[in-house]
């Protein structure tokens, strides 16, 4: 259970690094669209940095992702493990290893932890 809960805080913590770079990089936390999506160049163009794209639902997505969305999901995750490692007894394992399948496509994860 111990190796399980380290797993998810590894990957908790590079989600959080991730998003807290993508912030700094492009000095905004909260990404969107510019106005409506326009095409340039069939090219389609996120506020933010003007994060070039090649398609609406790219931009979309970037949009949906921002990185103050991934910080209030890490914390939203971290609090998750915190009471299901202390609180749900046999669930725990179920609890957590559906939030570990997120990331189940990691080298270090463990088909064992599969729910």
């Amino acid at each position: 259970m111990d190796d399980l809960i380290a797993f998810i805080g590894a990957r908790l913590d590079e989600d959080e690094a991730a998003a807290k770079a993508a912030a700094e990089a492009t000095g905004c936390p909260i990404w969107g669209i510019a106005g409506n999506i326009s095409a340039r160049a069939s090219r389609t163009i996120v506020t933010s940095g003007h994060i070039e794209v090649g398609s609406e639902a790219e931009a979309l997505h970037i949009a949906e992702w921002n990185p103050a969305r991934v910080l209030r999901e890490v914390e939203a995750k971290r609090a998750i493990v915190l009471v299901a490692s202390k609180v749900l007894g046999d669930g725990r394992l179920f609890v957590l290893g559906q939030l570990a399948t997120a990331w189940s496509d990691h080298p270090d994860y463990r088909d064992e932890w599969k729910p």
